[in-house]
């Protein structure tokens, strides 16, 4: 069926025509100057009214969607300086750290935990752990560490279930030099909140501490906000 379409066009007419001519045809006579010179007369017509097609509206719908996907920008940044753990990292200027309770886990309890996070995207996390061992951390004391994480429950779901890391999932965990020290690399995926999560977990030989900087976003964000990670590793340094 073809859409309504109501022309809207505004139509000036020049009227032309003789007092005498006009009377004779019943022309009012108000058309006509007094002087029988042209009078403008202006007519409209109803205004045009043309619904758009269910694709356009489908393309729009679409369109506003993506910009509300929020974008996290990663610069400026702001320090967090950690003098009693000897380091000093870089984060987001519109993110905000905070520190876990106490009896948020038993692998946040070994550890001394800050989070860093955004409003604007809950699910994507970064944060750094400091764990001191009273000896000198060696590799087998990281994977060992990192193998201890995996068995332990973190979250209030896992802590109700007799379960750990929600199908957890290695990806991968390799052992490098990093800035001249020892580290873990492992990278592996799990269930949070019934979300499908891609964790980046980096352990640090500093000493006699294992230090961890880590990254965790549900899967469908964790390339996307990667490079905040990326940024945040290279911002990372010892203070002592």
């Amino acid at each position: 069926m073809m859409p309504r379409l109501l022309i809207a066009l505004p139509i000036t007419l020049l009227l032309c025509l003789p007092a005498a001519v006009s009377a004779q045809a019943g022309m009012p006579q108000s058309i006509l100057a007094a002087d029988n010179q042209p009078t403008l007369v202006s007519l409209f017509l109803p205004s045009v009214t043309v619904r758009p097609t269910y694709r356009a509206t489908q393309i729009k719908g679409k369109a506003d969607k993506r910009r509300r996907i929020p974008t996290i920008t990663a610069k400026p940044a702001r320090e967090y300086r950690d003098l009693l753990n000897g380091f000093r990292v870089e984060y987001p200027n519109d993110w905000s750290y905070a520190f876990p309770a106490p009896d948020a886990g038993s692998s946040f309890a070994h550890f001394d935990w800050v989070f860093f996070s955004s409003s604007s995207a809950r699910s994507t996390m970064l944060a750094v752990g400091v764990l001191d061992l009273k000896k000198t951390v060696t590799t087998a004391d990281l994977q060992k560490n990192f193998a201890d994480y995996t068995r332990e429950p973190k979250y209030e779901e896992e802590f109700r279930n007799p379960r750990f890391l929600l199908m957890y999932k290695l990806l991968s965990s390799v052992t490098m030099t990093w800035n001249g020290r020892t580290v873990l690399d492992s990278v592996f995926t799990h269930r949070y909140q019934s979300r499908d999560t891609k964790e980046r977990q980096i352990r640090i030989a500093a000493g006699s501490r294992i230090i961890v900087l880590r990254y965790s976003a549900y899967l469908d964000r964790f390339d996307r906000d990667l490079h905040l990670f990326e940024d945040f590793k290279k911002s990372f340094g010892l203070l002592k």
